[in-house]
């Protein structure tokens, strides 16, 4: 799985790594002169970690990326 952040946001997104990997793909597709464009691509791929479930199903968040989200207690996944 990777975990990056929402550049418009700042939210946490949870990928499963094949669909990570559509997302990168369109990402490289999309044009750098278009202004908000490279700075949209740097986040989320600059933010992107991988992560793996615990065998209580539970994902490590660095500090950094709860930081960014605002993050300093519990968290709900939805979707």
């Amino acid at each position: 799985m990777v975990l990056t952040i929402n550049p418009r946001d700042l939210c946490l997104w949870l990928y499963p790594l094949p669909e990570w990997e559509q997302i990168e793909a369109k990402l490289a597709t999309l044009p750098d002169f278009d202004k908000p464009t490279p700075r949209i691509k740097q986040m989320m791929r600059g933010y992107a970690q991988d992560c793996e479930l615990d065998s209580q199903g539970r994902i490590l968040i660095s500090q950094e990326l709860r930081s960014i989200a605002g993050i300093d207690r519990k968290v709900i996944l939805s979707g």
